[in-house]
């Protein structure tokens, strides 16, 4: 059947006899019960669980960071560890891949600024297309 074509009275008719319209005014014929405990109740309990581990993970570098006074590379250094975590939760093995693409970018830009302060980010966006090719 063309979905574009317009269908007479009892085609309509026939079409909904034969896929079950009973008059409802398309609406959903599932109660609202339903509907929270088969649609609402998994989305938000899934959702929640992703985002519980967020804030948990955010709960333990605030914590950590604010609670007495650090050096700023151990700040730096516990948002990475507490990120590298948190990633893990969510990307599994491919953390890997964004481990070492940081650590490769890092040292392009440490190596490219001792040699040439001009081409850093030249330097630091061939290495990550170069990677990003290959990997």
């Amino acid at each position: 059947m063309d979905p574009h074509a317009q269908l007479s009275q009892e085609e309509l008719e026939e079409f909904y006899a034969q896929h079950g319209h009973h008059g409802q005014g398309g609406l959903n014929p599932r109660s609202l019960e339903e509907i929270v405990e088969h649609c609402l109740e998994p989305t938000v309990s899934g959702a929640a669980a992703h985002v519980g581990k967020l804030l948990f993970w955010c709960l333990v570098f605030r914590v950590a960071t604010q609670s007495a006074r650090i050096p700023p590379w151990l700040s730096h250094f516990i948002s990475a560890a507490t990120g590298m975590v948190a990633l893990a939760h969510f990307f599994y093995a491919a953390v890997a891949y964004l481990i070492v693409l940081a650590v490769v970018s890092y040292l392009a830009l440490a190596l490219s600024w001792r040699w040439t302060e001009r081409m850093c980010g030249a330097v630091v966006t061939a290495t990550c297309l170069a990677i990003n090719t290959v990997w």
